[in-house]
């Protein structure tokens, strides 16, 4: 790059700090934007940190601190004006010519949400976003692992881990693996630009299993607490002065709580963000909680106890702040209808929008039923056979499914999981043909609605409930079934180890695997669009080897593993040669004849495979 240097805000925090400790000892050179001369500014010039002192509210100190620099990693400060600093990087950034900025943000990041500095971490990646020759990739953690660190002294003195966490989990990251992606960005920021990345730590965890991993960091048995988050923020403002925490801090605090019980966290994650960019694994919970457990007011003092315990009995007396009134007198502006992320489906559309975009119209319904009655169908009296050719929203149709579900030992006592059900036709197919009870997920809220309706005109919705909700962290109980079927769905999803880990949690010992799958092949990409993407953007493929080991590292034990790709050549071929017909998948999906055509011709010439499977959960 023409300019190495890096302007790193933050610096003297724990993320900033890791990023300009990970970015020296790299080799590049690096400037720290501190808002003041301390120790800790100190000891990044001895680290071989370039020190500049400025206020990041201050247009000209920041145009100043720009100077000669090539890339910005902008952390932004917790401030009720946070979004003027943005504001300020980002015309500075442009005036200076810099050439990318790595942003850290919120995976909460909404303009509904009612925490202020939440909404404008939203606004701020948009002004990011506006820069027209500046690469931008934004990186967007949850609740870190910090966070709940902080109650290690608690855990190690008192034996408790009082968080008010509902049934809700979380994968947290450490700040060194945010980091880890931060500085990955700064590295290559032409490769990762327009990215938005999520670190996460390697597994979702309860409650009770992040109290468990503080109790063996710490030497001792750890009890998780369920406590309201009224009193939660009572402790809180006890111990400001150690967490740094002012009320500013404390009002959006107390929302980020309640997204924890509404599982907000667990959407999408786990991710392998940290290893796609920094290339090495994300730190489990546990790694991360030895190192807090060093910390002195863990260690178990007759002082340390005693205080602990004096804190204890004080909080009965301390009431929380009244954050609702600081709000108003600070003036902090409110969206008309405010709504934690969790309760957005706003927030859901941005955070999974290019599989909501790809899939959804909003006229699924509408659509298909326009088809059927074109094609003379009575809506009064549907049979299940009259959707055959509209239902079935993967390479080979019914002629697939079958093929699969021959496969299996299904019987009407097996609870199923259609995973990525679409419309639903895999589980009208089996819910009828084996009469057992299958349970639908899909991502598209329209797609499930229009699933609902399929399943009442067919007299199957007795034994098909449907779910909206995310296959990479399903909304079930462990061993909650015996079969899950899982057709055309990897492709659309980078994060195949969180779709089989769920597929394999959520299965008993022994539990069945079926998959019907498209695959890359050994020669170049394939023409767009296609079925499941518009766009190689939205395409996430990867050979048949592959797809296979990342099953079997999730738990799996494969018994077949067929390759089909001759087979649906020859059949989509024959598909493409039928005369034209209302009913058909063209009926909902825009452009479909063309996506039919560019997978027909993939398949035949090679690049694409088409795979079948069958494997079982195994718990060793």
């Amino acid at each position: 790059m023409a300019r190495t240097r890096v302007l790193v805000t933050g610096a003297t925090g724990r993320i900033g700090g890791a990023v300009a400790a990970q970015l020296i000892e790299k080799g590049v050179a690096t400037r720290a934007l501190v808002h003041r001369e301390d120790d800790r500014s100190a000891r990044l010039r001895e680290l071989g940190v370039e020190v500049a002192v400025a206020d990041m509210f201050d247009y000209r100190q920041v145009e100043a601190a720009m100077a000669g620099v090539g890339r910005v990693f902008f952390n932004p400060p917790v401030h009720p004006h946070a979004l003027d600093s943005g504001v300020a990087f980002a015309v500075a950034a442009r005036r200076s010519g810099v050439e990318a900025v790595v942003a850290l943000g919120q995976w909460l990041a909404s303009p509904e949400h009612p925490s202020l500095l939440t909404r404008q971490q939203w606004l701020t990646d948009k002004v990011f976003d506006l820069l027209p020759d500046t690469a931008h990739i934004a990186v967007d953690p949850g609740f870190f692992a910090d966070n709940y660190l902080q109650l290690v002294p608690t855990a190690a003195l008192l034996g408790v881990f009082p968080m008010p966490a509902g049934v809700g989990r979380n994968a947290p990251p450490s700040n060194e693996d945010i980091a880890r992606v931060a500085v990955g960005g700064l590295l290559e920021p032409h490769r990762h630009d327009g990215m938005a990345y999520r670190p996460t730590g390697p597994k979702l965890l309860s409650a009770k299993e992040i109290a468990d991993a503080i109790g063996e960091a710490v030497g001792r048995k750890v009890r998780h607490i369920e406590v309201p988050p009224s009193m939660f923020m009572r402790a809180v403002r006890m111990d400001a002065k150690r967490l740094k925490a002012d009320m500013f801090l404390e009002t959006g605090l107390r929302h980020y709580l309640s997204e924890h019980a509404l599982g907000t966290w667990e959407v999408g994650g786990p991710t392998t963000h940290v290893r796609d960019v920094a290339g090495v694994e994300p730190e489990d919970f546990l790694t991360i909680a030895r190192r807090y457990a060093a910390d002195p007011a863990a260690q178990r003092t007759v002082g340390n106890i005693a205080r602990a315990l004096g804190n204890s009995f004080l909080m009965a007396f301390v009431p929380m702040h009244r954050l609702d009134k600081f709000d108003r007198m600070q003036q902090h502006p409110q969206p008309a209808q405010p709504r934690l992320s969790g309760e957005s489906a706003f927030w859901r559309a941005e955070h999974q929008g290019d599989k909501l975009i790809q899939y959804s119209t909003g006229n699924s319904r509408r659509n298909i039923e326009q088809a059927l009655t074109t094609a003379g169908k009575n809506l009064d009296d549907l049979q299940p056979t009259d959707l055959m050719l509209v239902e079935d929203f993967h390479t080979m149709g019914r002629i697939a499914t079958t093929q699969l579900a021959d496969l299996t030992d299904i019987g009407p006592d097996t609870k199923v999981l259609d995973a990525g059900s679409g419309i639903g036709g895999t589980a009208r197919y089996l819910a009828g043909r084996f009469e057992c009870r299958v349970t639908a997920v899909d991502l598209t809220e329209d797609y499930c609605d229009t699933a609902r309706w399929l399943n009442r005109l067919v007299g199957l919705d007795d034994r098909i409930t449907v779910h909206h909700g995310d296959v990479t962290a399903l909304p079930f109980a462990d061993a909650s079934y015996q079969a899950v079927f899982s057709q055309h769905v990897q492709m659309n999803i980078p994060d195949k180890h969180s779709l089989y880990r769920e597929a394999h949690r959520v299965l008993t010992d022994g539990g069945l695997l079926a998959i019907w799958d498209i695959t890359a092949g050994d020669l170049p990409d394939p023409d767009y669009p296609l079925p499941w993407a518009d766009a190689p953007n939205l395409s996430h493929l990867v050979d048949s080897t592959q797809l296979r080991d990342i099953i079997e590292a999730s738990g799996f034990e494969i018994e077949q593993w067929n390759d089909l790709t001759d087979q649906s050549a020859t059949t989509m071929q024959a598909i493409l040669a039928l005369p034209p017909n209302p009913l058909g998948l063209h009926a909902f999906n825009p452009n479909f004849p063309e996506k039919l055509k560019n997978l027909t011709t993939a398949l035949a010439d090679g690049r694409l495979h088409a795979v079948q499977g069958i494997a079982r959960a195994r718990r060793h």
